[in-house]
């Protein structure tokens, strides 16, 4: 190891906790309907509508009741999401419910993927489209028995969504139960939760966190840093061959999930780049 590398291992742990706390950001998750339905908005199809008894958050859980509704209910964000993890808690008394991604508004009524929560295969992928001119809704991914093992029907069970690119993965009870491509994905979209029409429904859900995916940042320090000047600051040269990462240089680096980590800078932990 040259004598920069030597001079730069002194303030490693400094450098490295800046990149843990970038780390963290990355996955930065936000609280949502713990308190009000702020940041969503209650629809009958397309219809936005100003107040509802359908959907309320009463100590921090979300109750969605319907009794035969005519159109389909939902509870919309108001923002547009790109590829995120979606964490939370779900109970289904009643009928089937999901939690639609990536959604738009359509001629007849919202479009786009759903992760279903049916008592039977919880976790599928569904999917509202424009099929031959009229408005349908049908799976797409298939099922398997792995889905019902992992899920207890009428109680608490957690979720886990990732959505990357078109990629979408589900766990129920920390069991990953679907692993599907969605060719059609849009590049983003709208998050919302459904009540089914005509039929009675009764769903609860709490612990809601969203993270949306950003793009790793990495940290440079670079021989100027080292004469004196400022540094180190943010850069983005992943694959610049001027700079060398701690894993190149025999430092153990450990990911947020306390795995030694043994890829480059393009892995799915930051990377700390040194100027060669």
């Amino acid at each position: 190891m040259n004598s920069l590398y030597t001079r730069l291992l002194a303030p490693l742990l400094i450098i490295w906790g800046l990149g843990a706390k970038l780390h963290g950001q990355e996955y930065q998750f936000i609280k949502t309907l713990d308190k009000n339905l702020q940041g969503w908005t209650p629809y009958d199809a397309l219809t936005p509508l100003q107040t509802t008894d359908k959907w309320k958050v009463m100590d921090g859980v979300l109750h969605a009741i319907t009794d035969k509704a005519p159109r389909e209910n939902w509870l919309m964000s108001d923002k547009q999401y790109g590829d995120f993890i979606m964490q939370f808690d779900f109970k289904l008394v009643q009928g089937n419910s999901g939690i639609n991604f990536h959604n738009f508004f359509g001629k007849e009524d919202i479009e786009g993927p759903q992760v279903d929560f049916s008592h039977d295969f919880p976790g599928r992928i569904y999917e509202y489209i424009i099929k031959d001119g009229k408005y349908a809704s049908h799976y797409v991914s298939e099922p398997h028995e792995g889905m019902k093992s992992s899920y207890t029907p009428k109680e608490w069970n957690s979720m886990e969504i990732r959505v990357k690119g078109t990629r979408v993965q589900v766990d129920v009870n920390d069991k990953q139960v679907t692993d599907y491509i969605y060719p059609k994905m849009k590049a983003k979209g709208f998050l919302a939760w459904q009540l089914h029409k005509n039929q009675v429904k009764e769903l609860y859900v709490r612990n809601v966190q969203i993270s949306e995916w950003q793009e790793v940042v990495s940290i440079g320090v670079t021989r100027k840093a080292q004469a004196g000047k400022r540094g180190p600051w943010l850069s983005t040269a992943f694959s610049n061959p001027d700079y060398v990462t701690p894993l190149e240089m025999g430092v153990p680096v450990f990911g947020i999930d306390g795995r030694k980590l043994t890829g480059g800078p393009m892995g799915p932990s930051p990377a700390i780049l040194f100027h060669k």
